[in-house]
């Protein structure tokens, strides 16, 4: 029975050495783009097991891989970038609770320094802030850099030459869509866990995976797939795997079937390390850990709760969804109340934000080359005429279609402008996936 139903086994110590020998390694978008997340000596070692694999004809990536690492690639590149203010914005978020939590101490009692607690705390905060920026700018200059010359890319160039699989043509690509929508209907993995995916990224998964059982049909090979994705529609769930991180039986079991070859899975930490003992590399517990850590962070964000639907309609309604998101995890406790189209109200019960009126404005600049001065009047303009609203104390939102554009935005906001006091402007971007990513918050 183990050899008509393999999906249901463990793979022996055996059938592991044979893959490593002469299986094909097959690598999902995330362990391309982590790249980006990995330090430069986790990098070498990733890219040094990938020539290794190379130079044994082992390697290979769908077209759908390739194609999705191209359309992520300046996000996830972006992303880093954009950590370092939701890092500093945090800090300040912190020091903002610590007050408002400490201040009523100041007079209460008489053996507790609230005020010398507060100036303490405030100064390791700011000079935590302080490094974060650094940080920040040498990483822009990196950033710059690789917008002009990816070595990155380049290297991935060099790995996958002519060992890409082919694009489907568009009468193949619509029939796999059929395809894909009767299988995330049915439930039949992978690929399901995304229908709440705008449009035809949907059936993203499952074009990866039709791609990749084409190929096994043609060379006959074992596979071995290794992927960040920790999704429930590509693993057994821990408590059926007996402690060892398995892929779904029906996976296995299909490509057997339709293929005749087995497959096995890795996540990314779990490759690099059996990759130091089947091709017998030098240990780097550092790396492995790091690789782990990067594992486990992909693997949070992926089962986050599910989001509300997201609005399919215009842009701009779709930029009210994210940004109403992004003010109910800022603010967990408020209440937030549409007025109207652009326009929340926010409520906070413990009084440290209370009758905040949010008001969005959407890419009101069109071009990159803007001077200091016009983005100064520009912004200047938005703040007029904003009384007479339910409160004082407001909260402008720009957002933007593109993050280099907030980005200069901010950085010459930040240079140029005055901000009004009862005002906090915050300066962001639309993502592809519909969230809010702040680039700036100023007041």
């Amino acid at each position: 029975m183990r050899d008509l139903f393999p999906g249901f086994y463990q793979r022996t110590e055996e059938e592991i050495s044979k893959l490593w020998q002469e299986g094909i390694f097959v690598f999902d978008t995330n362990m391309l783009l982590n790249v980006y997340r990995y330090t430069e000596k986790t990098r070498e070692r990733y890219f040094e097991i990938l020539h290794r694999l190379k130079m044994q004809n082992q390697l290979w990536i769908p077209y759908q891989v390739a194609y999705e690492y191209q359309d992520r690639r300046m996000d996830v590149i972006q992303g880093q970038l954009d950590a370092y203010t939701e890092v500093s914005n945090i800090l300040q978020n912190t020091v903002q609770k610590l007050e408002n939590s400490l201040g009523p101490y100041k007079k209460k009692h008489g053996f507790i320094d609230a005020s010398k607690m507060i100036e303490e705390i405030g100064e390791t905060i700011k000079h935590a802030k302080s490094s974060v920026t650094e940080s920040k700018e040498e990483h822009k200059k990196t950033h710059e850099a690789i917008k002009k010359e990816d070595k990155l890319q380049v290297g991935f160039e060099e790995l996958f030459q002519g060992n890409i699989g082919e694009p489907y043509n568009r009468s193949k690509l619509e029939d796999a869509y059929r395809q894909a929508q009767l299988r995330i209907e049915l439930k039949i993995p992978p690929g399901w866990e995304d229908e709440d995916k705008k449009s035809f990224k949907m059936y993203g998964d499952i074009i990866l995976w039709l791609q990749l059982l084409e190929y096994a049909r043609t060379q006959k090979k074992s596979i071995i797939f290794v992927t960040d994705d920790g999704k429930k529609d590509w693993w057994l769930p821990e408590g059926k795997s007996r402690g060892l991180k398995r892929p779904l039986p029906e996976l296995v079991q299909e490509m057997y079937i339709e293929a005749g070859v087995l497959l096995h899975m890795y996540e990314g930490y779990e490759f690099l390390k059996e990759a130091e003992s089947f091709l017998n590399l030098e240990k780097q517990p550092a790396v492995i850990e790091e690789a782990k850590e990067v594992t486990q962070q992909n693997t949070i964000e992926l089962n986050q709760p599910r989001r509300k639907r997201i609005p399919d309609s215009s842009w701009e309604d779709r930029a009210d969804f994210a940004v109403l998101e992004w003010l109910e995890n800022q603010f967990s406790e408020s209440e937030i109340t549409k007025l109207m189209r652009s326009n929340f109200w926010m409520k906070k019960p413990d009084g440290e934000i209370t009758d905040v009126v949010v008001n969005l404005s959407y890419n009101f600049i069109s071009s990159n080359f803007i001077s200091s001065v016009q983005i100064n009047e520009l912004i200047i303009s938005l703040f007029r005429g904003r009384r007479g609203m339910p409160t004082d104390k407001q909260i402008l939102v720009l957002v933007f279609l593109d993050s280099g554009l907030a980005d200069i935005v901010a950085t010459k906001a930040l240079a140029n402008l005055v901000i009004p006091v009862n005002i906090t402007l915050v300066i962001g971007y639309l993502t592809e996936e519909v969230r809010f990513s702040v680039i700036s918050i100023l007041s």
